[in-house]
């Protein structure tokens, strides 16, 4: 009997390595979107925590000079919150490319794995085919030989 042999063997190789690729590859954007995300909540709880703060301020007898730095403090805080924003909107652009990718190549896998499996469903029947035809031969032979005898 001889062993199973896939045609597309070296594809179906190509098409793994290019799976594991793109899994690391999401992986990294994956991280790099939680870290800009973490960033953007860390400036919005410094944004928070300084209104908090501006509240505070308003029962007490603060001098115009710190209520305006506060304020301007206010503003550049603000600005930060908003340009980490569109950073994490872009890097969640980038992740969506990224797992589109990585699904199309999960897909390919997939369809190479399954005609892979096809085939070999195929060789082992063969295989069965093979066999058996080989014992009713010889039963056959066998059956001929008693009937001489």
């Amino acid at each position: 009997m001889r062993n199973f042999t896939f045609r597309l063997q070296t594809p179906f190789n190509v098409v793994t390595w290019k799976e594991k690729l793109a899994k690391q590859e999401f992986k990294e954007k994956q991280t790099a979107y939680d870290r800009e995300v973490e960033i953007l909540c860390c400036n919005s709880q410094d944004l928070s925590d300084l209104s908090d703060q501006e509240r505070e301020f308003m029962g007490c007898s603060v001098s115009a000079e710190n209520m305006v730095a506060l304020k301007e403090y206010q503003v550049v805080l603000a600005n930060r919150v908003r340009s980490q924003q569109v950073v994490v909107d872009q890097t969640y652009l980038v992740l969506e490319e990224t797992r589109l990718h990585l699904s199309q190549t999960v897909k390919e896998k997939k369809t190479l794995e399954k005609l892979k499996d096809k085939r070999y469903e195929q060789f082992r029947q063969e295989c069965i085919r093979q066999d058996q035809k080989v014992i009713d031969e010889a039963a056959v032979i066998g059956f001929n030989r008693e009937q001489k005898s």
